[in-house]
């Protein structure tokens, strides 16, 4: 546990949470807005590219 930690009381754990919690309270249309947010980025970033995902296989 860091100083910060101690400190202020709240771990990585209380912020992954916290964070699960904000998820779950998302509408639906945001969690695909982030969604195809995600992928897009992944097919600009070359990620998707067809050379890419044949390695997968």
């Amino acid at each position: 546990m860091h100083n910060s930690e101690r400190d202020s009381g709240f771990t990585f754990e209380d912020a992954e949470r916290a964070q699960l919690r904000d998820w779950i309270g998302l509408s639906t249309a945001a969690k695909i807005d982030f969604f195809e947010e995600m992928v897009l980025l992944a097919y600009r970033s070359g990620a998707l590219s067809s050379e890419r995902l044949t390695l997968r296989d």
